[in-house]
């Protein structure tokens, strides 16, 4: 009977040691990372679809150009051109463009409203390939130095949302082999040295 205590008490330190080694490999920021996206999981859910909204009526990515998340900046895309405004730079501007592309003035609010809420620098869209067909994917930046210093830590966390469909019809295509990680469902992250 001894015996077999000893042996339960070995298995249970080896799991715990087990555990220990997992949490100490696991990649850098993914706490971070998962924290920030649970903690804000409603917010950001509703930011993406007010983002949705306005990416169809024009593509566009949008955040600020500081720190102190004063200074809006916009970058819309169309078939032959790039605009990049910021209204430090050209503050009589951007309303015009805003204006120009028919963009809902009210969700544009609220989206930059909720960044400045999130403290997330930048929001933007891209595609990911299938075989057939290209699917959406949207991603929120925000900054290491949120739990940071601002000095030291350039680093940032980039939120992604993937299009269910993209993971369902190719399952082969694992964003984690891209250097994606997993939050949970469709939900990723990775780091980067910059934020958009």
């Amino acid at each position: 009977m001894k015996n077999s205590n000893n042996n339960f008490g070995v298995i249970l330190l080896g799991c715990f040691c087990s555990m220990l080694l997992f949490s100490a490999c696991a990649p850098k920021g993914a706490k971070k990372s998962q924290r920030f996206y649970l903690k804000n999981e409603k917010s950001i859910a509703k930011t993406f679809q007010l983002y949705a909204d306005l990416y169809h009526t024009q593509p566009l990515s949008l955040g600020f150009n500081d720190r102190s998340f004063k200074y809006p900046a916009l970058e819309i895309k169309t078939d032959t051109q790039r605009y990049v405004l910021s209204t430090e730079q050209s503050s009589y501007i951007f309303p015009l463009a805003v204006e120009a592309f028919k963009y809902d003035t009210i969700k544009l609010r609220q989206v930059y409203d909720s960044l400045r809420s999130l403290r997330c620098f930048w929001m933007g869209a891209d595609k990911a390939y299938g075989k057939e067909k290209s699917y959406n994917t949207y991603f929120l930046s925000f900054g290491s130095v949120i739990d940071g210093n601002p000095f030291l830590d350039r680093k940032y966390f980039n939120v992604v949302w993937i299009d269910p469909m993209f993971l369902k019809e190719n399952p082969e295509m694992d964003p984690s082999r891209k250097g994606f990680y997993k939050i949970k469902n469709n939900v990723y992250y990775a780091i980067m040295d910059h934020y958009r």
